[in-house]
């Protein structure tokens, strides 16, 4: 019995350790992309922006059709099809629309296109800006991109920079998955339930196995 209850102890601190794992490894992931050309013009140059932070490229932003949309490429006809689609095409059509470039709308297209960062490019007639913006901070970088000529070729060096900047500064407690009250309360709930199953395991006579949960 003595020896069941410890081994039955270790499996739980597993448990929770594991959790804590997984916590840790996907708040450590974060770092994928994807360029919007939030103009009406200047689709080429955005195409070759996406080209250069291509490595970086997460979600629907990795397929090639869906980029093209995205750079605003005529008659591109990438996204997906049905609801999600549907949803992406009204996103962006917000963000193209909008006479400032809203959080709230950049926000919902980098949910949609399940990535952590939107590279947000407007060419302009001989020069090109743009601006990275956190989907999980919903907010913008401090510091802007601009680059004569059109040139793309400093685009990911400035991308680097800000994400290293952004991820040297403390994150929002909202973020913080190993602070959120219902993860520590599932871990500790199944560390419960397990140490509750070895307690009352040990029926000899019967051999019958009992679960019962004890709430405090």
């Amino acid at each position: 019995m003595k020896a069941s209850f410890s081994g039955v102890t270790r499996v739980a601190a597993g448990l929770l350790v594991t959790l804590g794992g997984v916590a840790v490894a996907q708040a450590e992931s974060k770092g994928t992309l994807a360029v919007v050309n939030a103009g009406r013009s200047g689709w080429e140059v955005a195409q070759r922006a996406a080209e250069q932070l291509n490595r970086h490229a997460g979600g629907w932003a990795r397929h090639a059709p869906v980029a093209a949309v995205l750079a605003g490429k005529p008659h591109a006809g990438g996204l997906p099809r049905g609801h999600v689609g549907r949803e992406l095409a009204a996103a962006l059509q917000r963000v193209r629309q909008g006479r400032r470039l809203s959080p709230a709308d950049l926000f919902e297209l980098g949910r949609l296109l399940a990535v952590d960062y939107l590279v947000v490019l407007r060419v302009h007639e001989r020069t090109l800006s743009a601006r990275l913006f956190s989907v999980h901070r919903r907010g913008f970088s401090p510091q802007g991109f601009e680059a004569r000529d059109h040139s793309v070729t400093q685009l990911s060096g400035y991308v680097r920079a800000q994400v290293r900047d952004a991820s040297s500064a403390a994150p929002p407690k909202r973020q913080s998955w190993l602070r959120r009250w219902w993860f520590w309360a599932t871990a500790a709930g199944v560390a419960a339930l397990t140490i509750g199953l070895a307690a009352t395991s040990g029926d000899e006579r019967s051999g019958d196995l009992r679960i019962r949960v004890v709430r405090e």
